[in-house]
Parts: structure tokens; sequence; C-alpha cells
């Protein structure tokens, strides 16, 4: 009986190598796009599928900060994969402390050095971006080419990331200068700072917020409720704070938001080209119409058309002004801050990194000796393909209802009905800033 179980045992071991040979003529030739996303994976790179059937998307680097990204595939008339096209934007976390124009400087070196396939761009957004682009062949993608040249890709990816963080380090006495945005100290004796000032609420917390009429200000929905809906409490808006000091003082006597804001369902994680998005603004009253001693900022409701002509306009001037960082003591400016993607004239991204205390920040559109509020600042999202995305609520979402409450059309809720909202709860443990908004 040995003959034959040792014949068994030979016919098994050819049909497994046979079956082997197989498989290696299969890796070997070319690819369709399961196959592309099997050869990534056998990288030890994570993968997801997308909502385009041609990309895979993935996980180039692990941990605290991960780095996510896509592959781009063109595929022939046989489905079979013909070229791809890596793509990895850097999180803002791994770019700390570093201006646009340094990141633009460091890119232009990065490229000047690094003549291969990959190149880096810095985006409209102050997204920088590692692209790769491989020479075009007659001959499809197999499984060997493929993972060369994404193990190729993302060794490149170690180096710039590794580059980034000394460049981050050497930087780091800048501090406030993150998030690919110069600022530099306003002058809260001149327009337009001295309209703009600390909004100060229940629990020691600031915002940013901003004279619009002699005794209404504007700033961000989420400075008066918190990420559960509850209603907080706004004290006090010092105009042209600076160290303690102020141009105006006046305090909170009722508020008005958004009546659809909702910042428990505003954020899906997923896309922000969302409606929510343009309801994160809030109109304050005063006690007092310190605007007339410190002067206002008109609103100006720009349109889509509008705002897309403040980006293709190179000459166009956008600045913002806010107390962001640094204990939100002192009004710091920065410049470069138009519109990026504009996705609706309520909600747009910008150019302009920001900091914590920077919510309500007006974005201030400068032509000729006149300033006019375009937007104001409210949060970053985090995205499965970018970290810190910085959203502007438009002024068209707020400019017809800034009217009805300067008019008197529109009553806004005294400050002890507000905080008497049934959903308020106590604040005790609760005012952490989120991670998403700007507070």
């Amino acid at each position: 009986m040995r003959a034959p179980l040792a014949g068994l045992a030979f016919i098994l071991t050819f049909v497994a190598s046979l079956a082997a040979g197989f498989a290696d003529d299969t890796a070997a030739g070319p690819m369709t796009v399961a196959q592309a996303s099997q050869a990534v994976q056998d990288l030890g790179l994570d993968t997801k599928p997308s909502g385009d059937a041609k990309e895979i998307e993935v996980t180039w680097i692990k941990g605290k900060v991960p780095v996510p990204g896509s592959i781009a595939l063109t595929v022939d008339a046989h489905g079979k994969v013909a070229a791809i096209d890596p793509l990895a934007p850097i999180p803002a976390d791994r770019i700390l402390f570093l201006s646009r124009e340094i990141l633009h400087d460091f890119a232009q070196r990065w490229n000047n050095r690094n003549l291969g396939p990959t190149h880096l761009d810095l985006e409209n957004s102050g997204v920088l971006v590692l692209t790769a682009t491989y020479p075009r062949t007659p001959a499809p993608y197999d499984a060997t080419r493929m993972k060369r040249d994404i193990g190729a890709f993302r060794t490149t990816l170690d180096r710039v990331l590794d580059d980034l963080a000394q460049e981050s380090k050497a930087h780091q006495s800048q501090g406030d200068k993150a998030y690919a945005s110069d600022w530099e100290l306003a002058d809260p004796s001149k327009m337009p700072a001295r309209a703009v000032g600390r909004l100060e609420t229940q629990g020691g917390f600031i915002c940013t917020a901003t004279l619009v009429a002699e005794d209404i200000v504007l700033t961000a929905a989420h400075c008066v409720m918190d990420d559960k809906g509850r209603h907080v409490k706004p004290l006090l808006f010092n105009a042209g704070s600076d160290h303690g000091d102020a141009v105006a003082t006046a305090n909170v006597t009722a508020v008005h938001v958004d009546p659809d804001y909702d910042p428990v369902h505003q954020f899906d994680g997923k896309t922000i080209d969302n409606p929510a998005f343009g309801r994160d603004w809030a109109l304050p009253t005063l006690d007092s119409p310190i605007g007339r001693q410190t002067g206002i900022i008109d609103v100006f409701a720009a349109t889509k058309p509008d705002l897309n002509g403040i980006v293709d306009d190179a000459k166009s001037d956008v600045i913002q002004i806010g107390y962001g960082g640094q204990g939100g003591f002192r009004p710091k400016l920065r410049h470069s801050c138009g519109p990026a993607d504009v996705l609706d004239a309520r909600y747009y991204t910008t150019q302009c990194g920001l900091v914590k205390g920077d919510s309500g920040s007006p974005l201030l559109l400068h032509q000729g000796d006149k300033y006019r509020i375009i937007g104001i600042n409210y949060a970053w999202v985090d995205l499965d393909y970018v970290n810190h995305v910085f959203l502007v609520v438009g002024s068209a979402a707020f400019a017809p209802t800034l009217k009805d409450l300067g008019s008197g059309k529109l009553q806004a809720t005294p400050v002890e009905d507000w905080i008497k909202d049934p959903n308020v709860d106590s604040r005790a443990g609760a005012m952490g800033q989120r991670a998403s908004d700007l507070r």
C-alpha cells in the first residue's frame, strides 16, 4: 500500500506546483483593479474601496498621525491596469510651524533635488501633496512593476516626512505660524482691527467677534452652543483687545443663531460640500452701541461668482484678524486668506491656516481704503483623504438676518432666556475645546 500512497503524494505535489505556476503566471501578467489592490496590500499597506472604481484608497503610513492617500488607475480597453498615479496629501499635524512661504520654498528645493517621477506641490488650500507620474509604456502593469513603483513612492514619502520634521523643528520657535499661515500683530488702534475683538463666554472660553452694527457683533454659533447642542452664556465683548486693554467693552444681552444650526450632526467626516457648514454663525447683541466709538465693518453678501472672482484675481487682498494662539491676548493679522474651494456662497474653504481662538474671526476683503466681511472662520475638518481643511461661513448665509435684526424686523433672544433652553446641562467637564472647531 505504500507505493500508491507515494504516488498520490507525488500527484498532489505536482498539482500544487502546477497551481503555483499558474498563480505566478497570473501575478506576472497584466492586472485588473482588484489584483492591483491586492499587490498594494502585499506591501503591507491598508486599502479600502473608493467611490471611484478606478481608484484605490490607501493608508501610506499608520501611527498617531496617519498619512492617507490614493492611487488612481488608468485602465485599458481590456480592463487591465495601464498606468498608476499615487497621491499623498501631507497632514497638517506633520507640518507644524511651517508657513506657506516656507512650505513653498521647501517644495521647490525638494523638486530641484529630486528629478525622478515624484513631485511636491503646495495647493491653494495650503495642503502639501506628494504625487508621482510614472512613464507610460505599451505594456500593462504587472504585480512586479506595481510593487516596485508603489514601494519606491512609499520610500520617497518617508524621506519627505523626515525632511519636513527637521524643517518643522528648525522653525518651532515661531509657534503660532502653524498650518501654512503667516501672521503679524494687528494694530487695534486702527481699523479694521479696532472693530474686531474677544468674545468671552461662561466657562472662560474666548472666540473672535466683529462689530457689524453699532450694537451687534458677528461670531461663530459654536461659541454660544457646545457640541452637544447646549446653550452657552456669552458674557462680554472687548473690541480692539490687546493684552487686557480694549478700545471699547460691552456686555452681551441677546443672541441670535441660525435656527437650523445643529452642532451634534454637523460633521459627517466624509465631505465638505454640506449646506450645514453654512449655519455656524451667531449675531450677539450688546448693551451699548460701542460701534459708534470703534467703527463697524460692513458685510458683503458675496455670491458664488463674486467669490470665484476673488479666487481668480491675483491682486485680490483678503486678510483675517483673530485671537487664536498665545492665550488669545493679542490680535493677529494673516494675509493670503482668500477663498480656496468655493462650494457655495454660504460655505467654502480658505487658504488661511488657523488655530484655537480664531472661531468667528472675519475674512476681510480689502479694496482701496475699505474692508468688508466676506465670511467668518469657524472650523477645520479631517476627511478620509486629508487633514485640516479650513472652513468658512460665507456672508451670504447671515447677511439677510443681520439686516432684519438691524431694522427691528427680527428680535434676538435675551441671554437669560437663551440659557434657560431645555437642552442646557451642567457645563462642568463639557467645555473642552473640540478638535474640529477653533474656539
